[in-house]
Formats: C-alpha cells, structure tokens, sequence
C-alpha cells in the first residue's frame, strides 16, 4: 500500500511530534480557537497531559478536515503516524464479493469452452470459405468425402406400399 492509498483509508493519525511542550501549548490553543473552541484550559495542562490533549484535538481536527486540505503541521508541533497494522489480503479484497476458482472447479468448464469454440470458429470458417472462395467450394465439391457422402443418400429414398398389416 502507497501513502496517499493509507491516507484516503484513514491508517494515519495527526499527533503531537512531544518535542517542545511550550510550542505544544502554542499550537494546541491556535487550533482549539480557530475550531471555535474556548482554549483557556490548556493553560492548567502539563506535560503528558498537554501531549495526550493535543493528540486528541489534532487527530479530530485533520480527520474532520482532510478532504478539504487541512494539513498536519500545528505550527510545526504535529505530525502524520501510521497505525501498527498489519496488512493482509482482507485489506485489497472483500472476500464476500470474489470468488477465486480452484483448478479442479475451472478445468471442466474451460475445456468445455475451448472445444465448443474451436467447432465453431472451425465451422464459421469453413462456410466463409465456401461462400467467398470460388476454388475452395470447387474442391470441397469434389473431394471424394463428399461424393461418397452425396452417393450414399442418392437413391435410399423408397415410396413405402400403401398396405395395411
């Protein structure tokens, strides 16, 4: 999976980069007050736990505001993590909507489809042929096949006597 794909799936989260607890400060009230939101609590914060608010209030703010540009800078305080997640085939397929043949499933079918194809694209060339080609319907016409095919069906037609048993 490429970063703008992890992106658009929402795996990463906008967190404070926990460098300079003062710039945290800063950074945490501009975004708490351009959100519309009163920030005057943040001054009573410290340490882990201006971190951990900042964490929560950048993460909502991007994840809110992503798909209209917002970015996850802060003032330089926040930055994009990925989640710890491992990727498996459940994340590029759903499994509900395929259904991936096994060898012994397909073979029949296939072997169906491939006989069925090669009569009739041999018996749509043969009549392209007959019809388009003078020397080719010439020499079929000739061919002994067909006259022992035409001679054999000449005369087996019989009136059947008109009795009754």
């Amino acid at each position: 999976l490429h970063a703008c794909h992890k992106e658009d799936n929402g795996l990463f989260e906008c967190l404070s980069n926990r460098k300079n607890e003062l710039a945290t400060q800063v950074g945490l009230k501009l975004a708490l007050n351009a959100s519309g939101i009163d920030s005057a609590y943040v001054d009573s914060l410290t340490g882990e736990e201006i971190y951990d608010e900042a964490d929560r209030v950048y993460s909502d703010i991007w994840a809110k505001g992503r798909g209209e540009g917002v970015t996850c800078d802060f003032g330089g305080t926040a930055q994009l993590q990925e989640f710890n997640k491992t990727y498996d085939d459940d994340d590029y397929y759903n499994d509900d909507d395929t259904h991936h043949f096994t060898r012994e499933e397909a073979t029949i079918p296939l072997l169906i489809l491939t006989v069925f194809g090669v009569l009739v694209g041999s018996l749509f060339g043969f009549l392209l042929a007959m019809a388009f080609s003078e020397n080719f319907s010439k020499k079929v016409s000739r061919s002994t096949l067909v006259r022992r095919f035409s001679s054999s069906t000449a005369g087996s037609y019989q009136e059947i006597p008109d009795k009754h048993f």
